[in-house]
């Protein structure tokens, strides 16, 4: 049971790292206002970017999934192949709940 809570954490820890890395980008980085001269504002679409950015790592992340549990598969290591099948199902439902 140890083993399986260990693998379940490296992978969330694969996928939770980038996105907190990228949350801090946009925390520390990104200023709307860049671009404002006197009372005229004008807004990127700098969010826009960064959401992108946090599907793009999450699509990465899906397709290595798939590809280690094609991997664990042809060794015949059934049980991790389960439980990468298992997390990925649950972060594709638990986007699809919140889009």
């Amino acid at each position: 049971m140890k083993v399986i809570i260990k693998h379940l954490l490296i992978r969330f820890a694969i996928l939770a790292v980038p996105l907190f890395s990228l949350f801090l980008l946009y925390y520390f980085l990104y200023d709307p206002h860049t671009l404002c001269v006197g009372d005229y504002h004008r807004h990127t679409g700098g969010p826009f970017g960064y959401v992108l950015l946090a599907g793009a790592i999450v699509v990465f992340w899906g397709i290595a999934l798939i590809a280690e549990i094609i991997l664990r598969l042809v060794k015949k290591d059934r049980t991790s192949s389960l439980i990468n099948l298992f997390l990925l199902i649950f972060v594709v439902l638990f986007l699809l709940f919140l889009l």
